[in-house]
């Protein structure tokens, strides 16, 4: 790859240099910008970015009228960090074009390797003003609402785009965000159709249990942990939360120290859940529980003691 791009390189130079030589002859000065258009883009993608500057104002002094050259002038400062110069070019290529959204999205791109997410947002949503289908926009609208933390905004973005697309993975985040948002009946019916078109994703049927607990319908939660565990038989999230239920609502203790026990044995020592779980008033055999802890060696230093 890199032998071709040297060569285009060395052939754009040569072509260059001899239509310099023929100016006075009268070679059309569009010509002689298309080749520094050309060295441009070869200094460009040999990641040489000072060079493909000078070449791309090179063509745009001599050819003010080529759209591409100045877009790839302002790929260039982006692509070299200088998103203050990129945004300038960017600008001025939609004064000449206001309704180019290659452009737009390209700006709100800008903004956000710039961390300027309110700014890209912003750009984004004028897209989907002008076209409220746009895929693209609609997904980077919704990444972008995320990063601001605007969860109910990602999901009506989320929304709107799985209504274009249908696809699975956009159909998981919308339940993702659902469960983040606790709305838990939504989260059960996402979730539900989620796996019914893929039926191996052991992750969902975490969160598809965490929502039937949240529901109380403790039955169905282990039948999904427990889905989710034959898929994933080493994931400690899946066996301590079986063993959550188990423990604290269906009162199984035998069951529940077992998903207890593979849960630690898989690598669980979140301190936090460990504390919730032991200082719970549903819990009814915290010695037990404690005592498991203990000599797994995950006990919490702060752990309550056990009850009276």
């Amino acid at each position: 790859m890199e032998n071709r791009l040297v060569i285009r390189f060395i052939s754009a130079l040569l072509f260059l240099s001899v239509l310099l030589s023929g100016c006075e002859s009268g070679v059309p000065p569009e010509e002689v910008a298309q080749v520094y258009y050309n060295l441009g883009n070869a200094y460009f993608e040999l990641e040489k970015y000072s060079l493909a500057v000078t070449a791309y104002l090179n063509a745009l002094a001599l050819d003010d009228t080529l759209p591409q050259a100045g877009y790839n002038l302002a790929r260039v400062y982006i692509e070299s960090g200088d998103y203050k110069q990129g945004l300038a070019a960017l600008s001025e290529l939609l004064k000449q074009d206001p309704g180019n959204s290659l452009v737009l999205s390209t700006i709100g791109w800008t903004h956000y390797l710039s961390a300027e997410y309110e700014e890209a947002l912003g750009v984004f949503d004028e897209i989907l003003q002008r076209t409220p289908t746009d895929r693209r926009g609609l997904y980077n609208a919704a990444v972008l609402a995320l990063k601001l933390d605007r969860k109910e905004d990602a999901l009506g973005y989320f929304q709107r785009l799985y209504s274009e697309t249908a696809e699975a993975e956009t159909l998981y985040r919308i339940a993702a965000l659902y469960v983040d948002l606790e709305r838990w009946e939504e989260a059960v019916e996402a979730l539900t159709e989620y796996l019914a078109k893929n039926p191996d994703d052991a992750d969902a049927y975490y969160d598809l249990g965490i929502a039937y607990a949240a529901e109380r319908y403790y039955g169905k939660a282990l039948d999904a942990f427990q889905a989710g565990i034959e898929l994933k038989k080493n994931d400690p999230l899946l066996h301590f939360e079986k063993a959550v239920v188990l423990l604290l609502y269906i009162e199984n203790v035998d069951e529940g120290l077992k998903a207890l026990t593979a849960a630690v044995e898989n690598g669980f020592k979140d301190t936090e859940r460990i504390s919730a779980l032991l200082g719970a008033d549903e819990l009814l055999f915290k010695e037990e529980v404690r005592s498991l802890f203990k000599e797994k060696g995950v006990l919490p230093e702060e752990a309550p003691a056990t009850g009276p």
